[in-house]
């Protein structure tokens, strides 16, 4: 490997980390924009950890995007299907649409 692609390597991992972090922090200030467009970047980064999607996908639900929230959800669940907080997330969300059915199913996980 040359030394370009192991210092582009580290930087991508750095900004991921960056991202990652600045997720966190808007989680802890409730700032459901801020979580969104910091998880976005994290996807575009590592689009195979469903923490993105999960932390995204629960503030596109508390501002009311449901149905970007339940594509979040889903693929959280593609990338790992026992991840049962996203169960829950999911299960919330179609109680809020009387979908009670779903619900259950999603609680039961």
């Amino acid at each position: 490997m040359s030394i370009i692609k192991v210092i582009q390597s580290m930087w991508r991992g750095m900004k991921l980390s960056i991202y990652s972090e600045r997720t966190v922090t808007h989680i802890n200030r409730g700032d459901m924009n801020g979580i969104i467009r910091n998880a976005t970047r994290a996807i575009q980064l590592d689009a195979n950890n469903p923490t993105h999607y999960t932390n995204r996908g629960l503030a596109k639900q508390n501002l009311g995007d449901l149905e970007g929230a339940l594509e979040d959800y889903n693929q959280a669940l593609r990338l790992n299907p026992r991840n049962g907080n996203v169960y829950v997330n999911r299960g919330m969300l179609y109680t809020n649409q009387g979908d009670y059915i779903e619900a259950l199913a999603d609680y039961n996980q």
